[in-house]
């Protein structure tokens, strides 16, 4: 039993002539006669009786008719659903992201994209959440895509969109820049929350220099961090953004090594992109090489 063939004999039932309903059909009247004739056969039953150049339903057609109609109604409404979804693919899209690509990174990629003639109209969802928590929104289909820091889940690709090199940043009127990474570990220091992923690369550059950090204080972004800093509560290795330029902070480079903090359009590996989602991602990559 085919969808055609219900839908074959739902036509048949509203015109009450096989020839009315081959015409609306737009096949012919033999090959519809020899559908319904399958389906009769198929089912075991007889579906209709002729009576007086009209087609009766049989009490088996009758029944028949209870649960097509239902199916057809249901395919209705699925379509329906299907072109509202549709709609929404093309005029809005989720997508997760950390605190520093929102200070300048993404709301200068967002003007530039919703400024294309194709895009305006089109609504950004944000949520912001640290990479881990990003990452199993998208898996669970919460978002669209990421713009978050490295992940190590393999059911995701990652593209890089920026890179900020790390600096060391102290109170505007505190001490003098380090000039060992041994004098780094001495002073006072503020870090990232525990475990989290720009946690786990300081420890990481630590340990690269043979050194062991400890912090009296811990912020879960560089705002955070910078205001900790600005009321000298430590000092603090952190990426260089333009945001530091505006507060109260020295900024220096790190005693040797070049370390960067490298940020990435986020996808799942397994799951097609389409509508503003899909452009805004071929936008994204597009501008990032061009930068």
């Amino acid at each position: 039993m085919t969808f055609n063939q219900m839908t074959y004999f739902h036509t048949i039932v509203e015109e009450g002539n096989m020839r009315q309903a081959a015409e609306r059909l737009y096949i012919a009247q033999p090959s519809l006669s020899a559908s319904i004739a399958n389906l009769e056969k198929e089912l075991g039953v007889r579906l209709f009786q002729r009576r007086h150049q009209r087609l009766l339903l049989t009490p088996e057609g009758e029944a028949f008719l209870q649960h097509t109609r239902k199916i057809l109604q249901e395919v209705e409404e699925t379509k329906i659903h299907m072109d509202r979804l549709s709609s929404q693919r093309e005029s809005m899209m989720r997508i997760g992201c950390i605190s520093p690509l929102l200070r300048e990174f993404f709301p200068q990629k967002m003007m530039r994209f919703l400024a294309l003639s194709e895009n305006r109209g089109v609504q950004f969802n944000i949520n912001v959440e640290h990479t881990p928590e990003l990452v199993r929104g998208l898996n669970n289909g919460i978002y669209d895509l990421l713009l978050c820091s490295w992940s190590e889940d393999v059911g995701v690709e990652q593209i890089p969109i920026l890179s900020d090199p790390m600096v060391f940043i102290s109170p505007a009127d505190g001490e003098a820049p380090p000039r060992t990474w041994d004098d780094i570990a001495v002073r006072p220091l503020i870090g990232y929350d525990k475990g989290s992923v720009m946690d786990r690369a300081l420890m990481k550059i630590a340990a690269e220099n043979g050194i062991e950090l400890s912090f009296s204080h811990r912020a879960p972004n560089e705002d955070a961090i910078i205001a900790l800093v600005e009321h000298a509560f430590g000092c603090a290795v952190i990426p260089r953004t333009d945001t530091i330029r505006h507060r109260r902070v020295r900024s220096f480079a790190l005693p040797s090594g070049s370390y960067d903090r490298e940020l990435y359009l986020t996808t799942r590996r397994d799951h097609l992109s389409y509508g503003a989602a899909a452009r805004f991602i071929d936008f994204l990559t597009a501008e990032t090489k061009g930068d």
